[in-house]
């Protein structure tokens, strides 16, 4: 619903400029999305590469037992990308999970049919 949407976006501008933008999963399924910082005329603002992809979600650590004494498998630690060229315009996020894209933002022009 829209008062409890299944994913949600957290931005911050870090320090060295760079921006970090935190998406959170709670569905059950992947989504796709697309990062737009706003437009500013006739370009909008999207990350430019090469820019930081991590990832933690169901696919790192699951916990499958029943008790406090099992332990999670897979209980593997975030999954860090490196994403380089123009594959930052739209991204998927998997089905329960944190993912966090890190990196520039430049203007892009706009161009509409």
């Amino acid at each position: 619903t829209a008062a409890n949407p299944p994913v949600t976006a957290y931005a911050a501008k870090r320090p060295d400029g760079s921006w970090s933008v935190m998406i959170v999963n709670k569905d059950a399924e992947s989504h796709d999305v697309d990062i737009d910082f706003g437009f500013e005329g006739p370009a909008r603002k999207e990350y430019k590469a090469p820019l930081t992809r991590t990832t933690f979600g169901v696919a790192q650590y699951r916990w499958r037992g029943t008790s406090a004494t099992e332990i999670p498998a897979p209980n593997d630690g975030p999954l860090q990308v490196s994403i380089a060229g123009n594959e930052n315009d739209a991204f998927v996020v998997p089905a329960y999970s944190i993912t966090i894209f890190r990196g520039l933002i430049e203007s892009v022009v706009r161009i509409d049919p």
